[in-house]
């Protein structure tokens, strides 16, 4: 009879997946700033924030920015112990997180209309 069964994760398998866990975060970050830097001068002063029966409504884009850049902040936060759960279920949860987030932006930013400067009152 071989044994096939699943072996429980040795601490140096758990390593092994942290530094993909913090890479991956920390790179989007960085990136995520690394662009602002470098895009502020052509972004507009408010963006499209959300579109209803009422119309469009804007917001600053600071606001949307800290928003995103937040949302790229939340995997070094998750606080999950090494003990409590298997790198593969760590790791499949933030990659669904990734791509469930860069389909939303996608969507977001090809359907919603583009920002047009209201007029300022006389």
């Amino acid at each position: 009879m071989s044994v096939n069964s699943k072996q429980p994760s040795t601490p140096r398998t758990a390593t092994r997946a942290l530094p993909l866990l913090l890479v991956i975060p920390a790179c989007a970050l960085i990136a995520s700033i690394v662009l602002w830097l470098i895009l502020s001068p052509l972004l507009p002063n408010q963006i499209a924030r959300h579109v209803g029966p009422d119309g469009v409504g804007y917001s600053p884009t600071i606001l949307v920015l800290a928003v995103l850049f937040g949302a790229a902040a939340v995997p070094f936060l998750i606080g999950v112990a090494q003990e409590q759960a298997s790198s593969n279920s760590v790791a499949m949860g933030l990659l669904g997180f990734l791509l469930l987030f860069i389909a939303a932006a996608i969507a977001y930013s090809a359907l919603l209309p583009r920002a047009e400067p209201e007029p300022a009152p006389c």
